[in-house]
Parts: C-alpha cells; structure tokens; sequence
C-alpha cells in the first residue's frame, strides 16, 4: 500500500494545475521565500530578529508550504482528465478515503448536478 506513494505523488506534483493555483503557488513562494531571505540574511550581516518574527516565522513559512502542497496535489479538471493507466488507484495512501476504511472502491453517484 505504502510502496507506490512516492511516485504517485511524484506523478501529482507534475501534472498540470489550475491556473488559479499556480497564481497561488507563486505568491506563496513569493511569501515563503522573502521570509526566508530575511530569517537568514539579518542574523549573516549581524543583525537580530524581533521576537515577533521569531515567534511568527515559523507559521508563515509552514504556512506558504501547505498552500503550495495543497495546490500541486489538486488536479485540473478532476480525475475524469487522468489517464487511468497511470494511476494505481487504491494502492496508495492518498487514494484511501477516511470515512470509507472498508477496502471497497467509492460508489459512482447517479444524479448529477450540472
């Protein structure tokens, strides 16, 4: 179950986004990495940190990292876009649903609602 989660999140991570997300992947590295770049630069040129920026650097940082991860793992169009060939559905801890800990694969739903 465990053995394939690497690469099926190597596969997420390069398959194509949402434009709305990426725009949301650049401003969080864009955050990320300014906080970054100051978190290390001040103290290298002699400087000290407020204990505000000690204190919040740690969530803004975690915070651009799980914005980031959140939108490279959300696929285009859903899964109806995926081939299925190059997924391991249900082989993976990712594809695990938490409500639904039975090992059967998810019902198709009958109404739509488009």
């Amino acid at each position: 179950m465990i053995r394939h989660t690497g690469s099926e999140i190597r596969e997420r991570w390069h398959m194509k986004m949402p434009r709305f997300f990426y725009w949301l992947v650049v401003i969080a590295c864009g955050i990320g990495g300014t906080a970054f770049a100051i978190n290390t630069g001040v103290p290298a040129l002699g400087g000290t940190l407020d204990a505000w920026w000690t204190e919040w650097y740690g969530r803004i940082l975690s915070g651009c990292i799980g914005v980031v991860a959140a939108c490279k793992f959300t696929v285009a169009g859903g899964y109806k876009d995926i081939d299925p060939d190059r997924l391991t559905h249900g082989n993976t801890v990712l594809d695990k649903d938490i409500d639904d800990m039975s090992g059967e694969p998810p019902r198709e739903e009958t109404e739509s609602f488009h």
